[in-house]
């Protein structure tokens, strides 16, 4: 990818399936046996609320000829194994 791109041009990379940020929160919630009740809070909607975050990936896909190899609960546990296996890289 690096070696396609033009500098200074951006890329997203995404899935073709559309989530809110909710459901991935509650896809995420189930993949390690948490109940979302348990964990979050629902507050009053803010007036500007965002209800979704969507990447555009016709740029990518045109001039990159990238494609997604992996569905969302593949990536969650891909993200998930990597951070457990590299955490003393991180410091929270």
């Amino acid at each position: 990818m690096i070696n396609i791109g033009n500098p200074g041009s951006t890329y997203h990379f995404s899935g073709d399936d559309f989530y809110t940020t909710k459901e991935v929160i509650k896809l995420t919630c189930n993949l390690f046996n948490y109940k979302f009740e348990d964990l979050v809070t629902e507050g009053k909607n803010r007036i500007s609320q965002d209800y979704c975050y969507k990447l555009d990936t016709k740029n990518t896909k045109r001039k990159l000829g990238w494609k997604c190899r992996t569905n969302i609960k593949k990536g969650i546990l891909k993200i998930y194994k990597y951070y457990k296996s590299n955490n003393h890289y991180l410091k929270i």
